[in-house]
């Protein structure tokens, strides 16, 4: 039998939420090109693309969507979504 040191047999996952579809669309929306947001934002730009595209999970508060939030002109309280209201 394999082991899979990734695989958490029998673990719950933390609570997980994901960024809100208003940080994704004002990426999308803004004049600004996806490396200029991230280096404004202090990220790597491949970073700012996987948070955008959902497929790095980010926590409640994550100070890097935070950043990104900041850059857009976003409040803080609209960044994030519970991963079941996707």
């Amino acid at each position: 039998m394999a082991y899979w040191p990734c695989y958490k047999m029998g673990k719950e996952e933390p609570s997980m939420s994901m960024i809100s579809r208003k940080v994704k669309q004002a990426v999308k929306l803004s004049d600004l090109k996806g490396y200029e947001i991230a280096h404004l934002a202090e990220i790597h730009p491949s970073t700012l693309s996987r948070i955008i595209n959902r497929i790095d999970q980010v926590k409640p508060g994550d100070p890097r969507v935070i950043r990104i939030a900041n850059v857009l002109g976003l409040r803080p309280e609209d960044c994030f979504e519970q991963g079941e209201n996707l």
